[in-house]
């Protein structure tokens, strides 16, 4: 069976399908420049993406919205959230929801202060693996729920660039627009290989 019936099997979308052809797992992993759908793999290999390195994505990709924006309170609310889910900190959230809350006082972009609580929800839930209970049950989150945690923060932080982005360029220059947003989709693949090298991708695709 190749990479591309996986893909059909698991119902991926037809632009993906197509793009792939008889590209192998291998071939499509290192050239692909659709960092959304690496993601949409990583939330469905059997084996799960290790929690630890989930969160340092999502703190990646948080990082983009802090560069395009230029608000260096959140490299700093990210940098106390780090602390505080190592000490185990229970109240980590509560406090760094409220740090986020006085940058809204001082005007920052909505859209990167949503990427950054969804990356600093993300962390918590990641770091926290020994007490991080899903609020509805109760029960410890697995892996799998940690890697669905991050991938949204990249969905998030994807969708805070995009917003930025149509409203900074000019609707006429429809190609600036594109190659714009080219490249926010090619820097998602570069995080996410960065975080999940070939060797690891072939080690979570195995047993479809």
């Amino acid at each position: 069976m190749s990479f591309q019936d996986d893909l059909i099997r698991l119902e991926a979308c037809k632009k993906a399908v197509d793009w792939v052809g008889n590209k192998t797992l291998d071939e499509a992993w290192q050239t692909c420049t659709e960092g959304g759908w690496m993601l949409w793999m990583l939330n469905r290999t059997p084996v799960a993406l290790e929690r630890e390195t989930s969160q340092a994505m999502a703190f990646d990709f948080i990082k983009k919205v802090e560069q395009k924006n230029d608000i260096p309170e959140i490299d700093q609310i990210l940098a106390n959230a780090k602390k505080r889910f190592n000490k185990q900190d229970p109240n980590a959230k509560i406090k760094g929801s409220k740090e986020l809350e006085k940058l809204i006082g001082k005007g920052a972009p909505d859209v990167a202060l949503r990427a950054a609580s969804q990356a600093i929800y993300c962390a918590a839930e990641t770091m926290h693996h020994d007490y991080a209970r899903d609020p509805h049950t109760g029960e410890l989150y697995d892996d799998k729920k940690i890697v669905f945690f991050a991938t949204a923060a990249a969905y998030q932080t994807y969708n805070a660039l995009m917003q930025e982005l149509f409203t900074s360029v000019p609707r006429k220059s429809q190609s600036l627009y594109t190659a714009k947003e080219l490249e926010i989709k090619l820097d998602q693949s570069v995080i996410v290989r960065k975080h999940v090298p070939l060797a690891k991708i072939q080690q979570l695709w195995v047993n479809l």
